[in-house]
């Protein structure tokens, strides 16, 4: 289904920002975006059924966080405040991880960790991101890269 300027205006307007709203209203909503620009065919497996789980449990818990809507789509210019917003909140988990090591806290690193990857996975469910695949192109792009490549100490 395609979204033009219109609807997508409508579906912003219906899906607020901020607010706590019905989860399968704006899950229902949401899809229209989604099927738009996703495979409708694609079965979302392995990290990506991961990053799926994630997203309903946070759902379940009143953390709706981002939406497809938050990325560019037909020519809308979302409010940039709000991606930058969620990368500080991953951030902040991998400070809290660098806090661990110094209190040489190795359960809390783990958990740290998983803090991270939860972010992380939240967000690419939120956008549709086909992470596994984004992590298997990016691994490729690596294996060509030449030893210690960019003169980097670390």
């Amino acid at each position: 289904m395609a979204v033009g300027p219109k609807a997508l205006a409508e579906l912003r307007k219906r899906l607020g920002r901020g607010g706590t709203g019905d989860v399968l209203l704006r899950r229902d909503l949401v899809q229209a975006l989604v099927d738009d620009t996703t495979d409708a065919t694609e079965v979302r497996t392995g990290l990506n059924a991961l990053a799926d789980e994630i997203l309903a449990i946070n759902e379940a818990n009143g953390w709706k966080v981002t939406t497809p809507l938050d990325w560019p789509h037909d020519g809308a210019t979302p409010d940039p405040y709000r991606l930058g917003c969620i990368l500080r909140l991953i951030h902040s988990e991998v400070s809290e991880a660098l806090e661990a090591v110094r209190k040489h806290d190795r359960p809390n690193f783990e958990e740290e960790l998983a803090d991270v990857i939860i972010r992380v996975f939240d967000l690419t469910g939120d956008l549709r991101i086909n992470i596994e695949r984004a992590i298997r192109d990016k691994l490729e792009a690596n294996r060509q890269r030449e030893h210690r490549h960019g003169g980097k100490a670390v």
